[in-house]
């Protein structure tokens, strides 16, 4: 019997540096600009990591009170606003900033 020689296999990671952080500023800033975002417009032939990462941004910024996300039905598309109060009174900085510190005190009332 002979052996058939072992064939090996590479594979390439690629490394995207994207963060939670990162992505809630950019959707901040297009949102001051356009007023109403969907996520797939977000997402656009974007790799995989990116989806995620932005995913969790627009969930962050939801859970504290920075937009409004919506969807018709299992599957639509997640339509994301800014939240009333930044119409109406608020400035983006204004709430990121307080939302900032929330986090913090937060963290230090967990520890």
């Amino acid at each position: 019997l002979e052996r058939t020689p072992e064939t090996v296999i590479t594979h390439t990671v690629q490394l995207y540096s994207v963060s939670i952080e990162e992505q809630t500023e950019n959707i901040r800033g297009w949102l001051i600009s356009a007023r109403k975002l969907s996520f797939s417009e977000l997402i656009i032939s974007k790799p995989r990591i990116y989806i995620v990462v932005t995913f969790l941004a627009i969930l962050e910024m939801s859970k504290n009170q920075l937009i409004t996300i919506s969807q018709n039905e299992n599957f639509d598309d997640i339509e994301i606003l800014p939240f009333e109060e930044v119409i109406e009174n608020k400035t983006f900085d204004e709430l990121m900033e307080n939302s900032h510190t929330a986090d913090t005190e937060e963290e230090i009332i967990q520890e």
